[in-house]
Order: structure tokens, then sequence, then C-alpha cells
């Protein structure tokens, strides 16, 4: 029983449906998980949103596709406007990126963490929606506005990219209009009650 509201993501289909009282009220494109990285079935609580958020890159996206990149040349990571962490666990610190051996962590010989600064290019674009999971799945924008006009639209890493976040904001939100107050990263906005 999910309830009053609930979204449901049709990931097979590409699609995010609004539900309340029963029937669909709204729906939207959606990208989703490509072949070898499908989004997984799962049920959760959105609870939360972030805007400005801060793009934490996948281990397995930072060793395939970032590390040969930033060891062939360094100012890869400015130009992609990342850093280099020790880790996403709270006590986390910003490293030296010439401390990092790129090549091992392209050869996946030791984890690299990278975290992308809020902005325009943010692969999490300018919201996530947070439905605490083990599996760090969630709702967000995306820069690349182009994948919404393909299909079908298998294209992410797992999470779910959102064809209109202002009006899901608006949804969930029972129709306040949430903004980021600046420019300040992570602004988090609790959702009035849990959305299934």
């Amino acid at each position: 029983n999910l309830g009053d509201r609930f979204v449901l993501v049709d990931a097979a289909a590409n699609r995010l449906w609004l539900y309340q009282g029963a029937r669909p009220v709204d729906s939207m494109k959606v990208v989703v998980g490509a072949p070898n990285e499908q989004t997984p079935q799962m049920a959760a609580l959105i609870r939360y949103a972030i805007y400005n958020p801060f793009w934490n890159v996948p281990p397995d996206l930072t060793r395939d596709n970032y590390a040969p990149r930033i060891a062939a040349n360094l100012s890869a990571l400015s130009d992609l406007r990342m850093d280099a962490w020790s880790g996403f666990t709270p006590g986390a610190q910003v490293l030296n990126p010439r401390a990092v051996n790129w090549n091992a962590v392209a050869r996946g010989e030791t984890l690299g963490w990278l975290r992308q600064r809020p902005g325009p290019a943010n692969s999490m674009g300018a919201a996530k929606f947070m439905f605490p999971n083990e599996l760090g799945i969630y709702l967000h924008d995306s820069p690349q506005r182009e994948l919404f006009d393909k299909a079908p639209r298998f294209f992410s890493a797992g999470c779910i990219r959102v064809e209109d976040y202002r009006r899901l904001s608006r949804w969930l939100f029972g129709g306040a209009e949430i903004t980021a107050q600046g420019t300040v990263a992570e602004q988090r906005f609790d959702l009035p009650a849990p959305v299934p």
C-alpha cells in the first residue's frame, strides 16, 4: 500500500508517474540505467531535496572514465570542476591531486574518490531528490538535456534523471516553489511528509 501520493518510475518505459488519489496526475520522461548499469528495482521514501548538489563520483566511474584522463593530464580535474577526496565519509579531506596515483586508480589497484562541485555542468544538475538507500540511487536533474529527446533513454549509471526537476519539486512539496538560496552547496529542504 503506497498511500495516497507516490512516485512510480517505470524504467523500461523511461517514464516517471506522479500518483495522487490512486490515479496518475502527471508524468515526465526520465533517463535510467544503461544496460550494463541498470536502475535497480526498489522501493523507498523520498524524504528531502538537495539543491546545488555535489556529485560524489562512484568509484567505478572514477576508475573507468576519469582516472585515465586525469593520469594523462592533471588539468582535466580543473576542466571537470572536480576535486580529489580521501573518501566520502563525514571526516573526508580534499587531497592534493598530485598525491594520488591516478594510474593505479585507473588499473583498479586503489580507490579514487572524486567530487564534482555544483554548477551548470554538474552531473546532478540543479537538484537531487533523496530516498536514502544502500545503493546510492536517487532522482536528479541533468545538464544533458539532449538525452531526453532520445528514445529509448538508457544512459545513466543507475540513478534516474528527471526531465523537469522544478515540476517534480512543486508536486513533492505540495505546490511550494523551492529554490536554492544563492550558490551555497548542498542546500537541504525536507519534504513536508515522506513520499513513497
